[in-house]
């Protein structure tokens, strides 16, 4: 369904997040007077993203919860979980990169908090995804008029049988 797709916005907040963080570092060598004012403007600019990205994913996370609280609602297994995993690796690692411009350790904290997350979301879609490729569920369509079709294609091309 839709709930994975709003997390899909963290990536791109996460990766101006590395952006601007490493901008004073790569732009040093042949910029070297201006590497002030792009300090500074990286500082800026990473710590507002950074709280943009807080934000954005307390906002996914309590959409999710409410999602999950519905008595008739679940979010089933698709391949769209790993839109769960992929933005908050980019967080991730803008976090890091925020880290390394600012040295300040609440951001390293931050950072190792966001990475231990990510390694249990990724354990968990990635068990997840495995076990969809081995079974078979991930491999047929939702519209069960494919199904016969696509499991002749599945078994001549893999080798995965499906039992009836």
């Amino acid at each position: 369904g839709f709930v994975p797709s709003v997390w899909i916005v963290i990536g791109p907040i996460g990766m101006s997040m590395t952006l601007f963080s490493t901008l004073p570092v790569v732009t040093q060598p042949f910029l070297d007077t201006w590497n002030s004012g792009f300090q500074a403007l990286g500082m800026i600019f990473a710590v507002s993203m950074w709280g943009v990205g807080l934000w954005w994913i307390v906002i996914a996370s309590l959409y999710s919860l409410l999602h999950l609280a519905k008595k008739e609602s679940k979010i089933p297994f698709s391949l769209g979980w790993w839109s769960y995993v992929f933005p908050l690796g980019s967080f991730t690692t803008g976090t890091y990169a925020l880290n390394d411009l600012l040295g300040h350790s609440f951001f390293a904290v931050a950072g190792f908090l966001q990475f231990i997350a990510l390694i249990g979301f990724f354990s968990l879609v990635l068990t997840k995804t495995m076990i969809g490729v081995f079974n078979g569920s991930l491999l047929l369509s939702k519209s069960p008029q494919l199904y016969p079709l696509q499991q002749k294609l599945i078994t001549k091309t893999i080798g995965l049988r499906f039992d009836s």
